[in-house]
């Protein structure tokens, strides 16, 4: 075994750094109900500066990923540039763990290989959206070469 790997490498990176990821709810921007809008928008945006905009397992949500970032203010920057991106389509967002008024089972799935097999194995606990899967804002924050996950 070479030396690097028997030695740590702690505080060897950036002092601190940190992601953030959100996932939003896909809404009528003017009316605030749901919209199963994920591949529109996804084949609407343009590509972002900085970060991604990716798919959820529902086809009414979005998931935003700052990349690595040296301070909050900047991750909300970040965040607040990809929400004008997806805005910039004409459909709207809500950040809510459930969306306040779609009934249980109106949430279609991501048409996805990887998605329609979450919803195989969650069965009726992934019938409205936010029921088993917390959509919220994940923060990655690295003290050097360690990671933690706060949501």
């Amino acid at each position: 075994m070479s030396g690097e790997l028997r030695e740590p490498a702690f505080g060897t990176g950036i002092a601190y750094s940190l992601g953030v990821e959100e996932e939003l709810f896909l809404v009528d921007p003017a009316a605030g109900h749901q919209l199963d809008a994920r591949e529109q928008v996804l084949d609407q945006v343009a590509e972002p500066k900085r970060g991604e905009i990716t798919g959820e397992v529902h086809a009414c949500q979005i998931e935003l990923i700052t990349d690595v970032c040296s301070t909050s203010a900047e991750a909300t920057d970040v965040l607040a540039d990809l929400r004008r991106t997806v805005l910039a389509t004409g459909i709207g967002l809500i950040g809510s763990a459930t969306h306040p008024t779609t009934a249980e089972g109106e949430a279609g799935i991501s048409d996805r290989q990887r998605y329609r097999y979450i919803a195989e194995q969650l069965g009726d606990a992934l019938a409205t959206p936010g029921n088993v899967l917390f959509e919220a804002l994940r923060a990655m924050i690295s003290p050097g070469a360690a990671r933690a996950e706060v949501s």
